[in-house]
């Protein structure tokens, strides 16, 4: 929405309207399906008790655009999207520690951009770096998070449920 609000600031309504619409439409040929064992995890985490939350740029509605098409919205207690005025990436990575009552110490946070090193360590937040993408920035990922990048979901999973 911020976007559609500084490119097109006569009609930014109109404009986010149409993204979202060709968003929905070309998600199925862009992107069809979540990543190979990407619901299996989250399914065994929930089944162990873990708390699952969503800490995105992303606005709400493409958010559940993506989540519905991929059957993950279940798996997330609490949903944490992007603001059209500013990114708050670091205050909704705190509002998710308070609405689990959880210390710093106690959460991780799995991202693919280096960006999201920076806010979970101003966070104080534990991050595992996704980079199973073709799309991953691996240098710089290995570069400001070194021990802590995952180049395949299955040894992430591995590394996981071994902490």
């Amino acid at each position: 929405e911020g976007i559609m609000n500084r490119l097109f600031p006569a009609m930014p309504e109109e404009a986010f309207k149409t993204y979202l619409e060709q968003y929905e439409q070309l998600h199925d040929s862009i992107c069809p399906a979540p990543f190979s064992g990407i619901r299996e995890l989250m399914s065994a985490l929930v089944e162990k008790g873990f708390h699952l939350a969503m800490v995105t740029g992303k606005s709400r509605q493409a958010t559940d655009i993506t989540l519905k098409k991929f059957g993950l919205l279940p798996f997330f207690e609490l949903i944490e999207t992007g603001s059209p005025e500013k990114a708050s990436k670091v205050n909704k990575l705190t509002n998710v520690l308070h609405h689990f009552n959880i210390n710093p110490s106690e959460a991780l946070y799995i991202g693919d951009e280096a960006r999201d090193i920076d806010y979970c360590r101003k966070a104080n937040i534990a991050i595992a770096s996704a980079a199973w993408a073709s799309t991953a920035q691996l240098l710089e990922l290995e570069q400001q998070n070194p021990g802590m990048v995952f180049k395949q979901l299955e040894s992430f999973k591995d590394w996981l449920f071994k902490q």
